[in-house]
């Protein structure tokens, strides 16, 4: 007789916003996120000043790209969460960070689409960026092959 697998689920409350550089809404996704008990926060267009973000508490883990203008940022609300940013494909619209609670480990890329720009260009860095992890984790080969067959709509 088999005995039946034993899987452990791992979650990660994830919360995606753009923030149009506004002060308060910077402020107000704080506030939400303590509330919600959220883990991880994707923002674009984040409030910052002076390479640093700014309204994040000190407990939180904020990680911003090298860059004067920065286009994204991710913030860590969880002290058990671990991360690993991979500046390889770090830039103004784009940051990759492994997180890993325990064994588990995802990999966030959070990129910031710059509508006046053609679609395909923000495509190309997100298929570059998977590409590049293709051999560490397998699950992304799939996930690589469903993104190259979007087919997005060009706005001019």
């Amino acid at each position: 007789m088999l005995s039946p697998h034993k899987t452990t689920v791992i979650t990660f409350k994830v919360v995606q916003i753009n923030l149009d550089k506004s002060k308060l809404a910077t402020s107000e996704i704080v506030h939400y996120c303590e509330k919600e008990d959220v883990d991880i926060v994707c923002m674009q267009e984040p409030y910052t000043y002076s390479l640093k973000l700014l309204g994040m508490p000190t407990y939180a883990v904020t990680i911003l790209p090298e860059d004067p203008t920065p286009m994204v940022a991710v913030v860590i609300f969880k002290k058990d969460i671990e991360t690993l940013v991979h500046l390889k494909y770090e830039d103004r619209w784009t940051l990759c960070v492994e997180i890993s609670r325990g064994n588990h480990k995802v990999i966030i890329v959070n990129i910031y689409c710059q509508f006046s720009l053609p679609r395909d260009i923000f495509v190309r860095r997100l298929e570059g960026i998977l590409t590049g992890f293709v051999n560490k984790y397998t699950n992304f080969g799939v996930l690589k092959r469903k993104i190259s067959a979007l087919a997005l709509p060009r706005y001019r």
